[in-house]
């Protein structure tokens, strides 16, 4: 069995119960869980439980959208997570819903690559624990320096979809996380990589690659139905297109955005295709689901099981997911 991450979203389990099921999965044997932020529940503060609730599992924020907080206050949380969790902390950023940030923090979502270059460039020189000064497009920092300095280096991760995204972390990231992917994909990913470690001088091992992949907790019809709409969600946003092109599903990019524009949302999920949702997705109860995850490390990506579990049974869906995978098994 491949090396196995867990991501959990934010709005599917309160702070308590993520921190017991982060337990629960280092006792199963993964090697990492993380957990998104979206708009429900500070990503911080559910990994700082998990730290507390767990001794060698990396706990990581999958994602950080780079529009909600200033890169100080990132450094500092960052580097509390660190110590508070014995240097097992991954900082995981992104640009994240950009509908959600114009609407929610009132914050044009502009240049997200050149804003993510920034970002991670202010966030590193802070860790450093370093006096610096940088005068940037969207950050300015005068004659600073974090009061502490992380004892070893925090990795970032750079949630990455599209090209121009892609080489940046290829030039700056320690790792990239994937979503709606399929190992077919490869080629994409590697090629953009590939450009932006040129480009800085590095080598294909600076980088890691981590992939999501949506996860459903049975073959019944309403789990399945959670799966799909999760896909047609995914379809709808923009910055997923390079990757579904990459595919060959640019037909379905075009279909779904032609419906979201008139108004038709409820024939969305109707309308994306038996093949999209397998090529981007397992299902624990299916025979296939370990030589599925094994395409992935294959592929040498490192997957992370996404679960999309039913309203109102999220907690047993998460827990079928992740003992279906499970290496004590």
């Amino acid at each position: 069995m491949a090396e196995l991450g867990l991501c959990i979203r934010s709005i599917d389990l309160n702070v308590r119960s993520f921190s017991r099921m982060a337990a629960v999965a280092e006792e199963l044997g993964y090697g990492h869980i993380w957990v998104t932020e979206e708009i429900a529940r500070s990503g911080f503060t559910m990994i700082a439980a998990a730290a507390l609730h767990t001794a060698k599992i990396t706990v990581g924020t999958a994602i950080v959208s780079i529009y909600s907080r200033t890169p100080l206050t990132i450094a500092m949380d960052a580097a509390s997570l660190n110590e508070f969790s014995q240097s097992r902390f991954i900082l995981g950023l992104g640009a994240g819903g950009l509908d959600f940030t114009t609407r929610g923090h009132g914050i044009p979502a502009e240049k997200p690559v050149a804003r993510m270059r920034e970002y991670i460039t202010i966030i590193r020189n802070f860790l450093s624990g370093e006096r610096f000064s940088y005068d940037g497009l969207f950050h300015k920092v005068r004659d600073m320096r974090l009061w502490i300095k992380p004892r070893d280096r925090i990795p970032i991760f750079v949630a990455a979809l599209n090209k121009n995204m892609l080489r940046l972390a290829g030039e700056v990231a320690d790792g990239v996380i994937l979503n709606m992917f399929s190992p077919k994909a490869i080629q994409y990913v590697r090629e953009n990589i590939g450009k932006g470690l040129e480009k800085a001088g590095r080598r294909a091992e600076d980088i890691k690659i981590y992939s999501f992949i949506l996860t459903a907790a049975s073959s019944s019809r309403d789990s399945q139905e959670y799966l799909r709409r999760a896909v047609a969600f995914y379809c709808v946003a923009p910055t997923y297109r390079g990757m579904l092109e990459s595919m060959g599903f640019a037909d379905v990019v075009e279909e779904i955005k032609t419906l979201w524009s008139r108004g038709e949302k409820d024939k969305l999920t109707e309308r994306i295709p038996d093949e999209l949702v397998e090529e981007v997705s397992v299902t624990a109860d299916r025979g296939d689901a370990v030589e599925r995850i094994e395409e992935y490390a294959k592929a040498g990506v490192t997957p992370i099981l996404y679960p999309q579990p039913r309203k109102g049974r999220e907690k047993q869906d998460i827990a079928v997911i992740t003992s279906s995978f499970s290496k004590e098994k």
